[in-house]
């Protein structure tokens, strides 16, 4: 709020520099009325303006990014004030009263113009009415009423040139302009420069009438010696409300009167306003930062000029050309060859619609053995792949699942679930900059007097984790935060651990699925905990293998937070003994008397292990019925997918 108000206080400030230097002693009043205004509007507008310049991030970036809880999210709502003295209420509160006090002085005047039009007798005409008045005031204007002193109007003692001037004012429509500026007025009392605009305003109002009388063949030296000599006699009323002949300002009014600007003067004058709004909008305006991630397959397929695709027919392209499995390697072989030539790559990219049968992409596998070609990444929207294979087979690729990556055992259960190959492991470069902005404004603040927000704190604690010791060393040092009051969790996100903690200790140890981004979150909600709430929180569930918990930076060190566990990355797998054989399995749930199906239909046990027996490609989901608690076994072609 206070950098806004600055920046528009900034804005009118030169903007009504430009005004009084360059138009307010010219007759180009029409554009003068409307520049006011609109000056006014821009001020309001410009530091709200956001100008927003997207950057594409480098593909390492995009493939290495987790789906876990944003930046963003570790922003909590409120924050924390450990200075001395906290003023923000104290200057609100004068805030709020310098509001009311001009809110009460704009209604009390309006109630005061509505009495004497219901109070005093009227005289209607075509376009304005006139409100005779007893008390001796001067004539003035408020939207289509002229306000006159009745003895003054009934003896013809008033000019027709001030009611040819007061009909100016109500066919210009100028209290809509008076109305503006005087509510700008309640809400920014404070500013010092809208009541020089508001008299700027109000004193062109006065030059427009000026011009509107003149245009009547009203001869000007008569009218000046008119406005002179009302100016002698009253002087007392000015009403701040309505528009008024403004006696104050009788000497600029006839100096202008007498000026002829010309055309090119003012066109110059215009084509000045171009640069001046170039410059506001440039100085005074946000500037914003936005990373778009670059789509992963254009971006890989200038770095591997073959490209095999799969599409959901399981029918095989290589760079747009079908190709059947058995021609494949001699295909690769040729377009390797041309590579070769070319001084091309001879790395692979294969791409998979919908989910990606691991089956097939074996066999491609074999197929690109052969023609020495290396595969490097497997990109798809759900994939299932077997441990072994991981290990041996795709030693070495990188899978791209847009949805979930499921590493399954030989008996088709679930190692672990997750939603991508690999961890952030350093800082971005528009965390960076972030980090960097923050900390130096922490680092600059007097060590006295430290106004510290907690959301502040905990995103420079984030992207701090985050950096490598490269980054770390070439960043702002991180700020040296007073103590801090007790930190914890709030209500919503008790509610949100408990529930994603009790999900996963209710899972069988033995066959635990993770998700990254719930383990993350978990972490996270947990960090936050008062001791008490640890306490009363579900236990943290006991993930496989976890590595040491994270850090939490604290005022000149960093303090180890009682042991949370994380989840391991993609590139950590979990030791299993080997599994039985799917016939092995299939013996064993039919010795527990298992009810086994076959493409949604039930059949015998029997049937089954011959089934198994003469196709081992055949896919097996192996549960526990809840209600009889015996096994369930179902048998299908397609490969099953766990979703959560």
């Amino acid at each position: 709020m206070v950098e806004y108000t600055l920046k528009s206080a900034a804005c009118l400030a030169i903007l009504l520099l430009f005004y009084r230097i360059l138009l307010e002693k010219e007759s180009m009043h029409t554009f003068k009325r409307f520049y006011l205004i609109g000056s006014l509007i821009a001020s309001l507008i410009i530091p709200l303006l956001v100008f927003v310049e997207y950057v594409t991030v480098p593909l390492q970036q995009e493939v290495n990014a987790i789906n876990t809880f944003r930046a963003g999210e570790i922003v909590e709502v409120q924050n924390v004030s450990v200075s001395p003295l906290d003023l923000s209420f104290f200057v609100w509160s004068i805030y709020y009263i310098g509001a009311a006090f001009f809110g009460f002085m704009f209604f009390k005047n309006l109630a005061q113009i509505v009495k004497r039009i219901r109070t005093n007798p009227k005289e209607r005409h075509r376009h304005h009415t006139k409100v005779l008045l007893q008390e001796k005031m001067p004539p003035h204007t408020f939207f289509k009423f002229i306000f006159l002193n009745k003895l003054k109007f009934e003896n013809n003692e008033i000019p027709n040139e001030v009611l040819v001037h007061e009909e100016a004012h109500v066919t210009q429509k100028h209290s809509w302009d008076v109305i503006f500026i005087e509510l700008l007025q309640v809400v920014f009392w404070f500013n010092p420069l809208v009541p020089l605009f508001k008299k700027a305003i109000k004193l062109n109002h006065e030059f427009l009438a000026d011009q509107e009388v003149l245009a009547n063949d009203i001869d000007a030296v008569t009218y000046q010696n008119t406005l002179l000599s009302f100016s002698s006699v009253q002087r007392k009323f000015q009403p701040t409300l309505p528009n008024a002949i403004n006696y104050s300002s009788i000497k600029k009014r006839l100096t202008i009167m007498k000026t002829k600007t010309s055309k090119k003067s003012m066109l110059i004058r215009c084509l000045l306003l171009l640069p001046l709004c170039s410059l506001l909008l440039y100085g005074f305006s946000d500037k914003k930062t936005i990373s778009r991630a670059s789509n992963p397959i254009t971006a890989i397929s200038k770095n591997h000029p073959i490209k095999i695709k799969i599409n959901a027919k399981q029918e095989i392209f290589v760079n747009g050309k079908i190709v059947q499995l058995e021609n494949l390697s001699p295909e690769l072989n040729s377009i390797l060859k041309s590579n070769h030539s070319n001084n091309l790559s001879s790395k692979v990219h294969l791409e998979a619609e919908g989910h990606l049968n691991i089956e097939l992409l074996t066999a491609i596998k074999k197929q690109l053995i052969k023609s020495e070609v290396e595969l490097t990444i497997i990109t798809a929207d759900s994939i299932i792949i077997n441990k072994n294979d991981l290990d041996a087979t795709f030693k070495g690729t990188q899978f791209v699942a847009n949805d979930t990556l499921h590493i399954k055992s030989n008996d088709g259960n679930d190692i672990m679930g997750i939603s991508t190959p690999k961890l952030q492991k350093s800082a971005t470069r528009e965390q960076m900059a972030e980090y960097n902005q923050l900390a130096k404004r922490y680092n600059e603040m007097p060590k006295n007097n430290m106004r510290v927000h907690l959301k502040d704190v905990n995103l420079l604690t984030y992207i701090y984790n985050l950096m490598s010791e490269k980054q770390r060393k070439d960043a702002e040092p991180f700020p040296n935060f007073p103590e801090q009051p007790q930190q914890s969790a709030s209500r919503e996100q008790m509610a949100e651990y408990n529930k994603l903690a009790k999900h996963y200790n209710d899972m069988p140890k033995n066959n635990m699925r993770v998700y990254l981004k719930d383990a993350n979150r978990l972490t996270y909600i947990y960090n936050l905990m008062s001791e008490k709430q640890r306490k009363d929180a579900e236990p943290f569930p006991n993930f496989p293998e976890p590595p040491t918990p994270p850090k939490v930076l604290r005022n000149q060190e960093v303090k180890e937070v009682p042991p949370p566990p994380v989840p391991p990355s993609s590139d950590e797998i979990i030791e299993v003994p080997a599994p039985p054989t799917p016939q092995e399995h299939v013996i064993k749930m039919a010795k527990k008397g298992a009810v086994f199906y076959y493409e949604g239909k039930q059949i015998s046990s029997e049937k089954a292990i011959n089934m198994i027996k003469a196709n081992k490609s055949l896919n097996i989901d192996s549960r526990a019925d809840t209600k009889n608690g015996k096994p369930v076994v179902k048998i299908s072609k397609d490969p099953i997918i766990i979703n959560r």
